[in-house]
């Protein structure tokens, strides 16, 4: 029987800057509501909650024995360090990403496989979060260079269902009821749906043979190869409206720029850590 039972002698350890930000800012909440902290965890339980957020699995015993048997005062960044950097982890963490980027499908999904290997890879490179997210939302050219065109096909290119997912996904907005109505309970009207649903207007697909590739499951797969460009098309004609919409950011703010480039600019003010999203009360 493994026993998990040690006591944890708690190391000094020289804390990086980003480290110490997030610990003030936990420290302030918990403080703010009152909150006691938790005891730093055992080395066991430490483990095994590190395996289940990067790999999703538990710790095999004899990684629990080996863990457990370090000396080490930094043997816990390290462990994060190797997790970071094992297959277990992009597998998983992939998994994740495609499954909120296009939902739960069949895994001979063409674009499902597609998709899973642009985020491997963008994982596996360390690609920081703002370029992760232009580069899905602004994603064009030859699904064979650019496996993030999938996340548009997925959608058939459609300005809609592009704007429900992609301000769900990383605004955190329920817009998809603004679709139809005003929203009865947040301060968004149809026209800021479709003031963001206009910048996705003007995505055209032409096939372009196929893409030898490996499926999920290590077996060879031909799939469909799309070329995705822009044309210079600037509005969204909305029938509940009874008019055409034109691209506007959720501050308020008219799109100017060339047309081709909307889809560019609307990722870069997603991810601009000072954008603010200010839309007209009811």
């Amino acid at each position: 029987m493994l026993s998990c039972t040690q006591t944890t002698v708690v190391p000094t350890l020289r804390v990086s800057s980003s480290t110490k930000h997030l610990d003030r800012y936990i420290s302030a909440v918990l403080k703010r509501e009152g909150i006691q902290p938790s005891k730093r965890s055992e080395d066991a339980e430490f483990l095994r909650r590190v395996h289940l957020d990067l790999t999703g699995k538990i710790p095999t015993p004899e990684e629990v024995l080996d863990f457990l048997k370090d000396g080490s005062s930094n043997k816990r960044q390290r462990k994060i360090r190797a997790l970071f950097a094992s297959d277990a982890y992009l597998d998983y963490w992939s998994e994740i990403w495609v499954n909120w980027l296009i939902g739960r499908r069949e895994d001979g999904d063409d674009r499902r496989i597609g998709l899973t290997h642009w985020v491997r890879k963008a994982l596996a490179k360390n690609m920081p979060y703002n370029q992760f997210v232009q580069e899905l939302i602004a994603a064009d050219g030859e699904l064979r260079e650019n496996g993030a065109g999938n996340y548009i096909m997925r959608y058939d290119s459609s300005p809609v269902f592009l704007t429900s997912q992609t301000t769900r996904l990383f605004l955190g907005l329920p817009m998809q009821c603004a679709e139809c109505h005003d929203h009865k309970t947040e301060a968004l009207h149809q026209e800021d749906f479709y003031g963001i649903a206009a910048f996705f207007t003007g995505i055209e697909s032409q096939r372009k043979g196929d893409i030898q590739t490996i499926d999920m499951v290590g077996n060879e797969r031909s799939m469909d190869n799309f070329l995705i460009t822009n044309t210079a098309e600037n509005a969204i004609w909305v029938e509940r409206l009874e008019k055409q919409v034109y691209p506007f950011f959720l501050d308020g703010t008219a799109y100017k720029g060339p047309l081709r480039k909307k889809r560019e600019a609307l990722a870069q003010w997603m991810t601009d850590k000072s954008t603010r999203i200010s839309v007209k009360p009811s």
